[in-house]
C-alpha cells in the first residue's frame, strides 16, 4: 500500500527484444562493453499513473491509494544512452497499450478474477503456501 507517488519505468518484453536486435546489428563501436537501460524516458510513470491506467482499462476495477508511507523506493530511469548509442531503436509499447493488451489476453484465455487471485500468480502468498506446507523453511530454503 503507499500513495502511489513513487516512480517505476516501465517496458514492454517486445521492447526489450527489439532492443535485443538492435544490439546485435548494431556497429560495435556502438556497443561493445556498454550497458544499457532499455526503455523510454517517457516511459517513467509514478505508480498513481499505472493504476490509474489499469483502472481504465479493465472494467470493473476499482483504484484505492493508501496514506503516504516511509518507502522512499522510487525510480526514475535515464534511457538516453541507449538512445545516443542506438538511435534508431523507438519504444513501441507504452503503459496504456500494455494494459490493453493483458486485457484483451485474458479475455482470451477466460482468466477469471479466481484465477487471477490463486497463490502461483502471488509471490508472497505461493511462499506462505510452501511455507505452510513445511515445503520452504522459515529461510525459504527447501526442505524437501
Amino acid at each position: 500500500t503507499s500513495d502511489g507517488t513513487p516512480w517505476r519505468p516501465i517496458v514492454h518484453g517486445l521492447d526489450i527484444c527489439q532492443a535485443i536486435i538492435a544490439v546485435l546489428h548494431a556497429p560495435l563501436e556502438a556497443v561493445a562493453n556498454e550497458v544499457f537501460n532499455v526503455g523510454d524516458t517517457h516511459h517513467n510513470y509514478r505508480v498513481r499513473e499505472i493504476a490509474q491506467i489499469v483502472g481504465e482499462v479493465f472494467p470493473g476495477c476499482t483504484v484505492s491509494f493508501g496514506p503516504p508511507s516511509p518507502d522512499s523506493r522510487s525510480y526514475r530511469v535515464s534511457f538516453e544512452k541507449i538512445r545516443k548509442h542506438l538511435p534508431d531503436f523507438k519504444c513501441r509499447w507504452d503503459a496504456r497499450q500494455g494494459a490493453e493488451q493483458l486485457l484483451n489476453l485474458f479475455r482470451r484465455v477466460d482468466m477469471t478474477e479466481e484465477v487471477f487471485q490463486y497463490r502461483s500468480f502471488t509471490r508472497l502468498k505461493q511462499l506462505q503456501y510452501l511455507i505452510r506446507t513445511h515445503q520452504l523453511d522459515d529461510n525459504f530454503y527447501w526442505t524437501k
